[in-house]
């Protein structure tokens, strides 16, 4: 069940013929850490997130370290009132992976200024 689910996400995940990821997570019995990590993926950051959403947010982009979760947490931190969060974020985001991956981050950063303004008070790496 759970390779049918996966693979939609993808083309969801990179808004392939849909706005948004509309298909709901699988319930898994056994893999809870990937059933956490799928629901993850099927959220976006917005302003107006509660403190829980935020942990839950923090807490899988640190299971997951993976660039694209880090810079998700780093939308979610800088549209809630938490720039200096979202800077580290980020700054780690560039001390864990490969440099070309600080690159698409910073750049993936900066194009969102153009949806959120807001993100623009942060300092990209």
């Amino acid at each position: 069940m759970p390779k049918r689910t996966i693979a939609p996400c993808g083309c969801e995940s990179a808004r392939i013929g849909v706005s948004r990821i509309e298909t709901p997570a699988p319930q898994l019995r056994v893999l809870t850490q990937l059933e956490a990590f799928l629901g993850f993926a099927r959220l976006e950051a917005r302003t107006g997130m509660s403190a829980h959403e935020l942990q839950w947010f923090r807490d899988l982009a640190m299971r997951f370290a993976y660039p694209p979760s880090m810079l998700r947490l780093a939308v979610a931190e800088g549209l809630n009132g938490h720039p200096q969060a979202a800077a580290d974020t980020l700054k780690r985001l560039c001390a864990m992976h490969p440099p070309v991956r600080c690159e698409e981050a910073r750049d993936a950063w900066i194009a969102a200024w153009q949806r959120w303004p807001e993100l623009a008070a942060v300092p990209v790496p």
